[in-house]
């Protein structure tokens, strides 16, 4: 039996793991091989699979997934982190004597292989560095700092030649820090740091096993979260610095781990043979339910949840369920409870639902009522400024920068939808008095024309541009402000017209607290129906007070927007025609879909 990382992790989770995994055969990362770099990343940086509605008797359209189209942006984004990587080290650090794609594999057991790629593996004597690609960014480890009485002090630091070190003497004991906390944060396989360590502390772990007596070194090359792509491209594509690349030697924490990794070996030989898939206890930083590192088989070991109105949807569900007795007060944890058979919102005692927010969710689910509190709701409404613009974007996170300006991970905007509407005018979904768009309908630098057909869109009229949830269009508008100066100030004043359709539904705190609502109004939110079950994403609100909702278009969901939106260059001039109708209805629906739960709003507010 081969083991790489990804089995051991997944391995550790629980018992019933090895057995399921044995029977089912369906291990997303055997698709492709053993230790299959895209599947690495799938699992170790929070890359997730999503369904596709699509017709798959239609070949064409169905390779077209959010999966298919990650694995290719992955795959391209590992072979150009490669490259520079190896150009950073041949040039900067003279490294020779270097093998790629290496892969070495240890006998643990007679049964079992430790088996693990390697990216780059240089040799000089008996001296071995270990150098390893992530697509991820730099950000959480250089912002990672450690208190030292009021003093914060960074954990890793740069040497000469830019190469970060984590502090490997920290202050004496006598010294008040939390050094320690910050080091078992980058050695916990539960925390996103921490599985990347893990990954590097595996491949350790089989070096040190066949090559006992050598030194070794293990660096982790990742990617610089403050690149500036300068828009330089040759005939084989873009053209990005050796700035791109951050690099970490992680040898100290990894030498740390393995005596970690050999328990956890044989913890996962001990699951292994007890070959039990009966049912065993959640755990929420194994199971991962609905986070990026989610167990594949959440669906059948979550399967006695009800699909709506479960436990897990209730606001807060995080924090527990407070029980107060005569002699003291018990937080009970929601899994402890799952665990317990309490599965269902109204399983959980309504003695213990102390928050407002989840009695109003009981009340409303126990009595099928829509609880809307009018007067929030019209004071908020009567700010709006006609006319009234509803704008959605769709834009492309891109790994590694596209465009000039753009930085790795940086949200690229390749459309939008507006929908107009004029004072005591109703608003016609697909007339072009009303509607307004635009799309990029190649892979090629467009933002400027977008921005154009924007600012012409939206004149300055101080009329209310309608979003929902606001951070990501205001973001939006704030980069492409700094990209193209020429535009700024008409692009920063939409950003002070921004009206958040998001906070009508929910709450805003400081809105009605600064217009001197009562504590328990401030408090509460506005709007909850059953249908919402836990979320106030725009897809459950559309249906909850339109009846209206997003099954009957070929792309209904972000994901497959930007994924369709990559494939664009790709397809034949039918395809491509569909695709772009598809790709507009998309986008117009979420601009149409405010429109309509501002008039229902309104409707229900004045019935």
């Amino acid at each position: 039996m081969i083991v790489t990382t990804i089995d051991l992790l997944n391995y550790l989770r629980c018992t019933r793991y090895a057995p399921l995994d044995r029977v089912s055969q369906e291990r997303r990362y055997e698709k492709q091989g053993i230790d299959d770099k895209f599947q690495e990343m799938l699992y170790l940086s929070g890359l997730s699979s999503f369904e596709t509605s699509q017709d798959a008797d239609d070949e064409e359209i169905s390779t077209i997934s959010a999966e298919n189209v990650s694995k290719e942006l992955m795959n391209s984004a590992i072979k150009t982190l490669k490259n520079q990587t190896y150009q950073l080290f041949v040039n900067r650090f003279n490294l020779n004597d270097i093998e790629d794609n290496k892969i070495i594999s240890y006998d643990f057991t007679d049964e079992i292989t430790l088996s693990t790629r390697i990216d780059f593996l240089s040799k000089n004597n008996h001296d071995y560095t270990v150098i390893t690609v992530l697509p991820i960014t730099d950000k959480e480890f250089k912002n990672l700092k450690y208190s030292v009485n009021k003093d914060r002090k960074p954990f890793f630091t740069p040497n000469v030649d830019g190469i970060f070190y984590p502090d490997m003497n920290p202050l004496s004991d006598a010294i008040k820090n939390n050094y320690d906390d910050k080091l078992k944060k980058l050695m916990d396989r539960h925390h996103s740091l921490g599985r990347h360590l893990y990954h590097l502390a595996f491949k350790a772990f089989i070096m040190n096993k066949i090559l006992p007596n050598s030194t070794k070194k293990y660096l982790l090359s990742v990617i610089n979260h403050q690149y500036v792509f300068d828009g330089q491209t040759n005939e084989q594509g873009r053209v990005y610095s050796n700035d791109l690349i951050s690099c970490f030697d992680m040898t100290y924490i990894v030498d740390k781990m393995q005596s970690m990794i050999e328990i956890d070996l044989y913890r996962m030989i001990n699951h292994i043979e007890l070959d039990d898939d009966s049912r065993c206890m959640l755990v929420k930083n194994e199971c991962c339910k609905n986070q990026a590192f989610e167990c594949q088989f959440v669906d059948y070991c979550f399967s006695h949840l009800p699909e709506k109105h479960s436990i897990l949807h209730y606001f807060y569900n995080h924090q527990g369920f407070l029980e107060k007795t005569n002699t003291q007060e018990i937080i009970h944890d929601t899994y402890d409870l799952i665990n317990q058979g309490i599965v269902s919102m109204d399983d959980v005692p309504i003695s213990w639902l102390h928050r407002e927010k989840n009695l109003m969710q009981r009340y409303c689910i126990e009595n099928d009522y829509t609880f809307i509190n009018k007067s929030k709701i019209d004071f908020y409404l009567q700010t709006l400024k006609y006319p009234v613009y509803y704008l959605d974007f769709e834009a492309f996170p891109s790994i590694l920068p596209r465009f000039r300006g753009e930085s790795p991970y940086q949200q690229s905007v390749f459309q939008f939808s507006l929908h107009i509407e004029q004072q005591g005018e109703k608003v016609n979904r697909n007339d072009s008095q009303y509607h307004r768009y635009y799309l990029a309908q190649d892979g090629e630098d467009h933002r400027l024309d977008l921005i154009n057909a924007l600012l012409d869109a939206i004149p300055s009229d101080g009329g209310s541009i309608v979003v929902y949830n606001q951070t990501f269009e205001r973001n939006r508008l704030i980069e492409l402000a700094s990209l193209f100066p020429k535009h700024a100030k008409r692009l920063i004043e939409l950003t002070d017209r921004l009206f958040d359709l998001y906070k009508v539904i929910k709450n805003d705190p400081i809105f009605y607290q600064k217009h001197h609502f009562s504590k328990s109004e401030i408090d509460s939110y506005n709007f909850y129906s059953p249908e919402l079950d836990g979320s106030y994403s725009l897809k459950k609100v559309l249906p909850a007070l339109c009846n209206v909702d997003y099954s009957a278009l070929p792309i209904n969901n972000g994901e497959l927007a930007f994924v369709h939106y990559a494939k664009l260059p790709e397809m034949s001039d039918e395809m491509k025609s569909s695709t772009i109708q598809n790709l507009l209805d998309y986008c117009q629906q979420d601009s149409y879909a405010m429109y309509l739960i501002k008039e229902a709003l309104l409707s229900r507010i004045h019935s």
